[in-house]
């Protein structure tokens, strides 16, 4: 995968068109809004989170005598370079004209 970028609102955003990923986050998504939908308050509202980390991959460093032993010594390895923690609250209307209440 090679990340682009987008222009949105004087905003640069990275972006990568891979038909695999899209449907992977639009699938996983799709299981938290049914996970929330059924688990609904009598309020009318229900809260989960939602995590992504991104990751890029790196060569191993060969690691001597340690690493071959330990089975580290070629191929990549993955790192994490951010985590985010989404909050998620779904919410009803309340009144005819569609406000929501949080």
């Amino acid at each position: 995968m090679r990340p682009s970028s987008l222009e949105v609102l004087d905003l640069t955003l990275p972006v990568v068109a891979d038909p695999e990923l899209e449907t992977l986050i639009e699938t996983r998504v799709g299981q938290l809004v049914r996970q929330l939908s059924s688990t609904s308050s009598p309020t009318g509202g229900s809260r989960g989170e939602l995590g992504v980390r991104f990751f890029e991959k790196r060569r191993r460093k060969a690691g001597g005598l340690g690493g071959w032993l330990t089975g580290t010594a070629k191929g990549e390895e993955e790192i994490c370079w951010e985590a985010w923690k989404l909050k998620i609250t779904l919410t009803t209307p309340r009144t005819e004209t569609g406000e929501l209440h949080v």
